[in-house]
């Protein structure tokens, strides 16, 4: 079914390529939705294109073209830009999105906008994986800061009343900050965003009979390789209550022969979508 929606999306943004009228549009937010959705697709693999992401590296170009008059549609076109571009290695085009993006987006007007149209705020996601971006590019300076700002938007980003989507938003956003703060040195204020803005968030959304699945991931991988990784970072310590029936656990269902950081960058950074 995934698959066919996705061939159903190109062909309707090839027939406003291509078709003659398409060029007087003036409007054309009825194919937004083509945009987004097949954004999705790509980050969960669904669509296969080549190692240099050309089709979605076009795909996030023709959706900033079609927005550029659309105000926070363009910054969720601009976001779309500067994670391709960041996966490609283009840092100017990337940084340059991102900078026009961030003079477009307002947190308080447009998150909630975001969330109506597109189920997620990619523009706040796309601030919070800027940490990463500016500290692989050596810009220590912005990814403190940025990392102090996106821990300030927490509590500020809007969310879908679906509850399986609104948990896959938190965790795409509060990932990055996480994962920063636990590579420099700052394991106990990583856990701690974790344990408040997700995992309680998660109990209090469902008490004591939790979903075996959050928006189609399993609920474990969700959460308990992070469980493992960021207690032993905050603790600074080998072993605490119930690390072997974790530690067990990751290696015997995840099958990785990796380290516990590998197998959270994996589930993470690259399989959520948002890769440096």
């Amino acid at each position: 079914a995934n698959s066919e929606g996705a061939r159903a999306w190109i062909a309707a943004l090839a027939v406003l390529e291509n078709a003659p009228a398409a060029k007087s549009m003036k409007d054309r937010s009825v194919v937004y939705p083509c945009y987004n959705g097949l954004s999705g697709f790509l980050g969960l693999g669904i669509i296969e294109q080549d190692e240099g992401f050309t089709f979605e590296a076009n795909l996030a170009k023709r959706f900033v073209r079609d927005t550029r008059m659309s105000s926070y549609h363009l910054a969720r076109a601009l976001a779309m830009q500067c994670e391709v571009t960041s996966r490609r290695g283009d840092w100017g085009v990337c940084f340059k999105s991102l900078e026009l993006m961030e003079s477009i987006y307002s947190l308080e007007h447009h998150s909630p906008l975001l969330v109506k149209d597109y189920i997620q705020d990619r523009c706040a996601q796309a601030i919070s994986m800027s940490i990463l971006w500016y500290d692989m590019n050596g810009d220590t300076e912005k990814a403190q800061r940025t990392c102090k700002r996106a821990i300030n938007m927490i509590t500020l980003l809007s969310q879908t009343d679906d509850k399986a989507h609104a948990m896959l938003q938190r965790i795409r956003y509060i990932m990055p900050i996480v994962r920063y703060l636990k590579e420099n040195g700052r394991g106990k204020q990583a856990k701690d965003l974790w344990d408040v803005h997700v995992l309680q968030k998660f109990q209090k959304m469902h008490g004591n009979s939790p979903p075996k699945q959050v928006a189609g991931a399993s609920a474990d991988i969700l959460f308990r390789p992070l469980k493992c990784l960021l207690t032993l970072k905050a603790t600074d310590s080998n072993s605490y209550e119930d690390a072997d029936d974790d530690i067990r656990w990751c290696i015997e269902e995840l099958k990785y022969d990796s380290k516990p950081e590998e197998v959270v960058d994996s589930n993470w950074t690259l399989n959520a979508g948002w890769s440096p």
